[in-house]
């Protein structure tokens, strides 16, 4: 059997997690509307006052970001576990690395992606300026995928685990927080009128770190799980 070069692989796991996403759209559509009535509840909550939500904006639009790509994580490896697919995975000479980091860049373009498209309606609620909805913007393209590459993490250590959902969001929530702390603080700065390069600088550290490590992290974590 011919060998795959590792960019090949990569895209082949991408291919096939998004033809299943496909074929299950209601678990995509779940984290759509889910992220769409957090984030309009919030508005009716707080009342008309326009300085008041610009200032609860960026946090409202995070964490809703933050607990929408949640609903998914327990997913991301588990079809696999019931079908015997991850231990071929495991058994196959090619880098599970990469097939683990197909599988998170498949989970952002499902989960993360579409909420980032949403995201200039739903700031509109808010009476956010189109500087600040675009710097959000920005912040949440480099913000969400180390959403989907620590959170893999977690449902790689959880994989199997009765009460694995609760465990997860443990083991998650707290990795996530210097995400959240940059991608608002950037917004954030915006509205003062100071500088937002750092904390979108910071980000960008952020996504290459998560980038390099943590698909060799959750697939140690996987042959930890299977054993």
């Amino acid at each position: 059997m011919k060998k795959r070069s590792l960019f090949s692989l990569l895209m082949l796991v991408i291919r096939r997690d998004l033809l299943l996403a496909l074929r299950c759209r209601t678990d995509v559509l779940t984290t759509l509307v889910f992220f769409v009535m957090v984030v309009s509840l919030f508005p009716l909550g707080v009342g008309p006052e326009t300085d008041m939500l610009r200032k609860i904006a960026p946090g409202v639009l995070w964490v809703a970001a933050l607990l929408s790509s949640m609903l998914s994580l327990g997913r991301l490896f588990s079809a696999d576990y019931l079908d015997g697919t991850l231990e071929q995975m495991l058994l196959v000479p090619q880098s599970l690395s990469v097939l683990v980091l197909g599988k998170m860049v498949a989970h952002w373009m499902v989960s993360g992606l579409p909420l980032v498209l949403l995201t200039p309606v739903l700031g509109l609620q808010f009476d956010m300026s189109v500087e600040a909805i675009g710097v959000l913007i920005l912040g949440l393209l480099l913000g969400t995928p180390v959403l989907s590459m620590l959170g893999a993490i977690g449902a790689a250590l959880t994989l199997g685990l009765r009460g694995g959902g609760v465990l997860l969001s443990l083991l998650v929530l707290p990795l996530c927080i210097p995400v959240l702390i940059f991608g608002t603080g950037a917004v954030g700065a915006v509205t003062a009128g100071l500088n937002y390069s750092s904390n979108l600088s910071m980000m960008g550290a952020l996504l290459v770190l998560a980038l390099t490590f943590t698909p060799w992290v959750a697939a140690q974590a996987l042959r930890i799980s299977m054993e």
